[in-house]
């Protein structure tokens, strides 16, 4: 009787850790992620839906860029950047920039860049700042949207041409000088990113 007991307790103590597990990678799935994304996306209705959104985004991009959490791992680590824990960190801030990436890009699908007024800085930093953290490739696939809001009047001229200027950086290797004719120099950079209108 004891062992038999002893057996089911052990088969729910076996079931237990497999469903544990299983609820583990279900939650790691990066697809799940972007299934809930997408679903999180349709059920934005309001313009005050819209800048919450937008300000998670922005936040939780700032979250994986504490500078003195990367200090304290590459001091404990003497500053081995092939540490085990330098490592992980750059996954994470990379995965975080992955989802980030999607999260921006099915918003401007599904809306276009923001033409409300926002209340924050965050809401209205979130789009070029995403972008500013992607690779050449990704950002081309969405910087039509800021170039059309800057067409629009919708962000600065300071804010588009820092951007810009990360994508020659990404593309060239360098920084195009700036100039004291800021529109200019904007015009110039979209010229050597072959952004014209033409083109997009």
């Amino acid at each position: 009787m004891r062992f038999n007991q002893g057996i089911s307790l052990l088969f729910l103590i076996v079931m237990l850790l497999f469903y544990s597990c299983e609820k583990e990678k279900k939650l790691n799935d990066p697809k799940n992620n972007l299934h809930s994304v997408d679903f999180e996306i349709l059920q934005l209705k309001t313009d005050k839906q819209k800048e919450s959104f937008l300000t998670r985004v922005f936040e939780s991009d700032q979250e994986v860029r504490k500078p003195e959490e990367k200090n304290e791992i590459l001091k404990r680590n003497n500053y081995d950047l092939n540490s085990k824990d330098f490592k992980e960190y750059v996954i994470k801030g990379a995965k975080v920039d992955s989802l980030n990436f999607y999260k921006i890009r099915k918003y401007l699908y599904a809306f276009g860049y923001p033409s409300f007024q926002m209340e924050n800085f965050k809401a209205s930093s979130a789009i070029h700042t995403i972008l500013l953290h992607q690779s050449f490739d990704r950002q081309m696939q969405l910087i039509h949207y800021p170039l059309e809001a800057y067409r629009q009047g919708k962000i600065s001229g300071e804010s588009f041409s820092f951007l810009l200027n990360k994508m020659h950086l990404n593309r060239f290797g360098k920084s195009l000088p700036s100039n004291n004719d800021e529109k200019a120099y904007i015009e110039e950079l979209i010229k050597n990113l072959n952004l014209d209108d033409t083109n997009m």
